[in-house]
């Protein structure tokens, strides 16, 4: 294929669907942080926004919690913040403004005291001793906290995923606990195609620690200069064609950049978040291909064989520390010596007396009543959590609002923007096919700029 054509094509798919990459791109990098304060801090008038923005806003609900004891009183949290109810759930007071990924009663074996309650933020662990109304910080964190679990008078929190904490709630020390990694031995053989792909496009797929992210980082940001500088030489060209202006030093300086050599690094990133993406776009037409397809350990990157800084859900039952991670639920007395409970993504257990529910991501939902596990096919996916209602029990979902009285949020959040963006829903519920589109668009662009590269390269060699 002649040069010129290949540029024309590098030019037409670059003006066709630039702007979607780069919003692709700009919003993602944001979505990949999902802790960054301002997200949720920063809210938007709903008058001003579509429903798609405030329906992300209602379904930002990560913890609810009913006592036993007074079916009346209640407690909700998201990331807008911490309710609490006495009437049952008719009306809500905002006692605590700011993230709250979990909440946790004093336990004591299986008895709850809803009088103590706990709260894990994106700043730390907080505490209630009059049953939600009033909040104190007790332990302040650099990170997010996603996980608790209590057994008086301990508290366990997660930090970040991966520093383990226990809290004497007595005398509000904190003391952090050093955690084996899980032997290679006892990790399953193989992943699924589809927790492969959703662990590469939100940045956990290759290494432990930031590494992954990172990359993403990278990728994301490449991406975004991509298309504002290939925007700009496009307008320059035109300007200095039609006698406008008289820019061509410039021109040749963002030219030199835009197919700098440097960019060639994110080339694997990028792709593998394009793929991703499209694998991630159709969850229910691609779900067989997902499931069924199976990956051995030995052919995954790093990460699955590590998995030091991927603690996701903690339980502690006053004798067994339980971790889940992305491979199942490891059981320790010591934090040590570990045995596999249960495979699958534990992305959150929470405990019902003298039982534990684990919730999956991409995995199916179980409970252990103290001896054995039971899966629990049927169940809502990726429940955030779980709460008694009187002799039985229910789950947190998104579409939780249906079933439970919760509060209205009065604002989206700037994260609930950026992510109805990002996957279409606030133009059209079809506009995940434009992103696809343009994902098509951008291998075009990575195919035609790579022939374009390695044909001034050759050139710049010649006249050395």
């Amino acid at each position: 294929m002649r040069l010129y054509t290949v540029a024309r094509i590098h030019r037409y798919a670059g003006l066709g669907l630039g702007g979607i990459l780069f919003l692709l791109a700009f919003t993602g990098f944001f979505l990949d942080h999902e802790s960054f304060d301002f997200l949720s801090r920063w809210r938007i008038d709903p008058r001003h926004l579509p429903d798609a923005v405030m329906d992300k806003a209602r379904q930002g609900f990560e913890a609810y919690k009913i006592d036993p004891a007074d079916p009346e009183h209640r407690i909700a949290a998201s990331w807008q913040g911490l309710w609490l109810s006495r009437d049952g759930g008719r009306s809500w007071m905002l006692a605590l403004e700011r993230p709250v990924l979990r909440v946790e009663p004093r336990r004591s074996g299986p008895d709850e005291d809803y009088s103590e309650l706990f709260a894990a933020s994106t700043d730390g662990v907080w505490r209630s001793q009059d049953g939600g109304a009033h909040w104190q910080r007790l332990m302040a964190t650099d990170a997010a906290v996603n996980d608790l679990s209590s057994y008086h008078p301990w508290l366990l929190a997660v930090e970040d995923k991966r520093h383990l904490w226990r809290i004497d709630t007595r005398s509000g020390q904190a003391e952090r606990l050093a955690v084996t990694p899980v032997p290679r031995h006892l990790l399953p053989s193989h992943i699924t195609l589809g927790r492969l792909m959703r662990d590469l496009h939100y940045g956990r797929g290759l290494f432990s620690g930031d590494l992954s992210l990172w990359i993403n980082d990278f990728s994301a940001l490449l991406l975004v200069f991509l298309s504002l500088s290939g925007l700009i030489i496009y307008m320059k060209t035109r300007r200095i064609k039609g006698g406008q202006s008289d820019q061509r030093g410039s021109l040749l300086l963002w030219r030199r950049w835009h197919s700098n050599g440097w960019v060639l690094l994110g080339f694997a990133p990028v792709l593998l978040l394009f793929v991703s993406g499209v694998f991630l776009d159709h969850p229910q037409g691609l779900r067989d291909i997902m499931k069924q397809t199976h990956i051995p350990l030995r052919f995954l990157p790093p990460v699955y064989r590590d998995l030091s800084t991927d603690i996701w859900s903690i339980d502690f039952d006053g004798e067994r520390y339980r971790i889940g991670n992305r491979l199942g639920v490891f059981v320790s007395t010591d934090l040590r010596q570990w045995q596999r409970e249960s495979e699958g993504f534990a992305w959150r257990m929470t405990r019902l007396g003298d039982k534990l529910f684990v919730s999956g991501m991409g995995s199916m939902n179980r409970l252990h009543d103290g001896e054995e596990w039971y899966m629990l096919p049927g169940t809502p996916h990726m429940p955030r959590d779980v709460y008694t209602a009187g002799k039985d029990w229910g789950l947190l979902t998104r579409d939780a609002r249906n079933e439970l009285p919760l509060p209205e949020p009065d604002a989206a959040r700037l994260y609930d923007l950026l992510l109805a963006l990002h996957d279409g829903e606030f133009f059209h519920p079809l506009w995940v096919w434009v992103n696809d589109i343009s994902v098509l668009a951008g291998l075009v662009l990575l195919w035609s700029g790579w022939i374009k590269w390695r044909h001034h390269r050759r050139q710049r060699r010649r006249y050395r």
